[in-house]
């Protein structure tokens, strides 16, 4: 009977036995330093192959999902044909996957009962009742496209993390460089800005894409925040932004935290609001349910 990869006839490596030992003490540096040797000092091509793919495994384990995919990069440029590791591969997919989806849902968990985003939920879900395109801007991975069931297009956009669901259209490129197949009725941006290194030029591009733009920025923030290089930011650098005034303000301080800044950019008009309702946008964009009365040649 032929001999498999990891029976003793091949020649089982002792130092498995020692990574396996480091690994059950979840001692994953020390395991991938052990597997690594092996897979550089190998004096069998099954060795060799059976080294790497462990070593993409304690990779995976430990977290580090880079390494983990750099390794079996490298073995399957070897080993194209290795079946063994296409189940380490599947094992790494569906943790990309996972690690993807759990750093938004703690993000949105934390922020969902921030009163910003209870005000700028009010605010766009009115402005965007009759869209027919919608975009979200920045959106890391953040359901804020959940807020307009009945928008026939709806575009997620970010530069590593949109947002991926049912009847959206994720998006994975820098804005600036998007260039949307039809005109964008609301695009929304909130606490994206202040990431930003060129935050005007964002800004342009914004007001040149959509009829109307909602954005929230973290109003007056001390400097210094972790990849925040705009703060503190206020209305006046927004004006320098955008170069022109927002139709309406809203300030919205949270009740043991700090205020962001909520500020709402027509392209029709520069008029100052004192308030929005759905009424003020009801017929901008479509008549929708008009076809059940007038038919779809009737209504188009």
């Amino acid at each position: 009977m032929a001999a498999t990869e990891d029976s003793d006839t091949v020649g089982r490596d002792p130092r498995f036995e020692l990574a396996d030992a480091e690994s059950a003490q979840k001692n994953w540096a020390a395991a991938m330093a052990i597997l690594r040797n092996i897979a550089e000092t190998a004096n069998s091509e099954f060795v060799e192959r059976r080294a790497s793919r462990r070593l993409a495994e304690a990779a995976r384990r430990s977290g580090d999902l880079e390494l983990a995919k750099s390794v079996l990069r490298q073995h399957f440029t070897t080993y194209p044909a290795d079946t063994r590791a296409r189940s380490e591969l599947a094992k790494l997919v569906e943790a990309i996957e996972s690690a993807e989806r759990q750093p938004q849902n703690r993000y949105w968990e934390h922020r969902s009962e921030f009163v910003y985003l209870y005000v700028a939920k009010k605010i766009s879900q009115a402005i965007a009742s009759n869209a027919n395109v919608v975009a979200d801007v920045g959106s890391n991975g953040t359901p804020i496209l959940e807020w307009f069931p009945e928008v026939p297009l709806r575009y997620s956009v970010d530069l590593n993390k949109p947002y991926r669901a049912e009847n959206i259209r994720s998006i994975k490129d820098d804005f600036l460089n998007w260039a949307p197949s039809r005109k964008v009725n609301v695009l929304t941006c909130f606490q994206v800005m202040e990431h930003l290194a060129q935050p005007e030029l964002f800004a342009l591009k914004m007001l040149s894409l959509a009829d109307v733009c909602i954005v929230s920025v973290p109003y007056k923030w001390r400097p210094g925040l972790k990849y925040h290089l705009q703060d503190p930011v206020d209305e006046e650098k927004m004006l320098a932004w955008f170069g022109r005034e927002p139709n309406y303000t809203y300030l919205a301080r949270e009740i043991v935290a700090q205020a962001r800044l909520i500020q709402v950019y027509d392209r029709r008009e520069t008029a100052q609001w004192g308030s929005i309702s759905a009424e003020q946008f009801r017929f901008r964009w479509s008549l929708r349910g008009s076809e059940s009365v007038l038919g779809e040649s009737e209504r188009t």
